[in-house]
């Protein structure tokens, strides 16, 4: 099939790589695939250009951007100076072209056209065609691989390569103008670090901003949560004002539970708030209104759980105590809750304290009013209890001890009560005894004593049969118990007296 020129139409015969006519590399009209090194010129569009420079214009090849990021913009490289080639040594293939010229510049044998297809130098006027099938000398090939410096003439008709401005585009001999590389300021990829740290900036404030949103509407979720917690409370206690003040009732130990737990929820939160999260002012003080208000649960929790009876005087004064420390944690808390905010309002305007106060003094008014009827109730009880004994006692022909109270004074444990003559002959003295004596409080036993030794030496009497003696104290020193009591039993016995015979 046959082949014609790509760039004047000229017939060129088998095995050619240039026009005979132009010296264009043998790219013809038929389709041929393109050569592993072909490129096409940025300035004239001449197509399978090999070399460096282009052998219709002498334009330079376009070197591939620099795949290396790169810190600062960098200029385009000046075109490099023609090198020697190691290919230049082999022996060229024999031209059948009678236009066939050697560059005086690099010594490239078999050049086509008005420029070297090598290094871009110019064709020298004048030039003798080499002819066809000649074959280079082995000392023009040692001369090509390394060549001298070419004759004055010779450097004359030869032009350097084209230079190629920074700032405007290059035009060649033929005035076309040779189109330039925009000019980058840094390689496309030295971007990309730049962009990713912007990226991951935006991301890091929506971050912050997001999370301070996150943690403020946690911060609201918990203080709403504890406000509803001391809501209940208030419920608890607005049931203990509506009820007696017995500490052993079933409805009182629920509220006492629920007041307990209360204060431990509210422990609990505010624990993990401040371990957890970074506060702000306002926040610290209604964490430390919300820690205050635990304290006052913990110890209303304290009263209602008491198992004082506040019947006698120190126990009534135990008790009092007790919810004077309870009223000084409800008037810290109320005041801390006037500077903390729950949905942007006070917290005091959440939590009726007020109402608080005065449930827990309700309460306390009860449970002592109930208390000191109880333990006139067991009194009562206990009364008629020794009432039955001592007339049991008085059924015995010997003298007897008839106990009526016993309680403390100080250290000192003391039964008081009267002797009983149920003899028939005037009793004179009575010596000394033993003494059983168990005390309880309301059932549950505090203390007991077995046999216990006592010397009364009370002398100078004239107690006739069925007839009593005034008061009498038997005083046990150091024998009184820690803890309060409201009941006892006794039991005086092996009594030694003296007396005087009737007639």
């Amino acid at each position: 099939m046959a082949k014609f020129c790509k760039h004047c139409g000229n017939e060129l015969k088998e095995g050619t790589k240039f026009c005979a006519k132009c010296g264009t590399p043998t790219g013809t009209v038929e389709s041929s695939p393109p050569a592993p090194n072909a490129w096409t010129c940025p300035a004239c569009g001449h197509e399978n250009a090999k070399g460096k420079f282009c052998a219709k214009c002498g334009g330079g090849k376009l070197e591939e951007a620099p795949t290396v990021p790169v810190e600062a913009p960098v200029a385009p490289a000046e075109p490099p100076a023609p090198q020697p080639d190691d290919k230049s040594v082999e022996t060229a293939p024999p031209s059948t072209s009678p236009d066939a010229w050697t560059c005086p510049a690099c010594g490239h044998e078999n050049a086509k056209g008005k420029f070297c297809a090598k290094c871009g130098g110019g064709k020298p006027a004048g030039t003798p065609a080499t002819p066809a099938g000649t074959p280079t000398p082995p000392s023009e090939t040692k001369a090509a691989a390394e060549p001298p410096s070419p004759p004055p003439e010779m450097q004359a008709a030869a032009p350097p390569p084209p230079e190629i401005p920074k700032t405007a585009p290059t035009e060649n001999i033929q005035g076309g103008a040779i189109p330039q590389a925009p000019e980058q300021s840094s390689n496309p990829r030295s971007k990309k670090p730049l962009i990713l740290l912007a990226v991951l900036a935006v991301v890091a404030i929506a971050v912050f901003f997001g999370s301070g949103k996150m943690i403020d509407s946690y911060y609201t979720s918990k203080a709403e949560e504890c406000a509803a917690i001391l809501t209940e409370s208030k419920s608890l206690l607005d049931n203990l004002a509506e009820i007696p003040g017995d500490a052993a009732s079933d409805d009182v130990k629920k509220v006492a539970e629920g007041l307990a737990k209360n204060a431990d929820k509210l422990n609990s939160i505010r624990s993990g708030i401040i371990g957890k999260l970074p506060r702000n002012p306002q926040q610290e003080k209604t964490w430390d209104a919300i820690g205050k208000n635990a304290e006052m649960l913990s110890k209303a929790a304290a009263i209602v759980q008491s198992q004082e009876r506040a019947f006698a005087p120190m126990s009534i004064k135990r008790f009092s105590a007790l919810c004077d420390e309870c009223m000084a944690k409800w008037d810290e808390a109320n005041t801390a809750a006037t500077y903390a905010t729950v949905k942007n309002q006070p917290l005091s305007d959440l939590i009726p304290y007020a109402d608080i106060k005065k449930d827990l003094q309700t309460y306390r008014r009860n449970k002592q009013a109930f208390d000191a009827k109880y333990a006139q109730e067991k009194y009562n009880e206990e009364r008629k209890k020794h009432q039955e004994q001592h007339n049991e006692l008085k059924k015995k022909s010997e003298v007897v001890f008839l106990a009526d109270n016993a309680y403390k004074n100080g250290s000192d444990l003391i039964l008081s009560g009267r002797f009983y003559n149920g003899t028939g002959d005037l009793v004179t003295s009575i010596m000394d005894m033993q003494i059983d004596l168990k005390v309880s409080l309301f059932g549950t036993e505090v203390q007991s004593l077995k046999d216990e030794p006592f010397s009364l030496q009370l002398s100078g009497l004239r107690l006739m049969p069925q007839q009593t003696t005034d008061v009498v104290q038997l005083r046990l020193p150091g024998k009184a118990p820690e803890e309060d009591f409201n009941e006892f039993e006794e039991h005086v016995h092996k009594i030694r007296w003296s007396r005087m015979k009737a007639r």
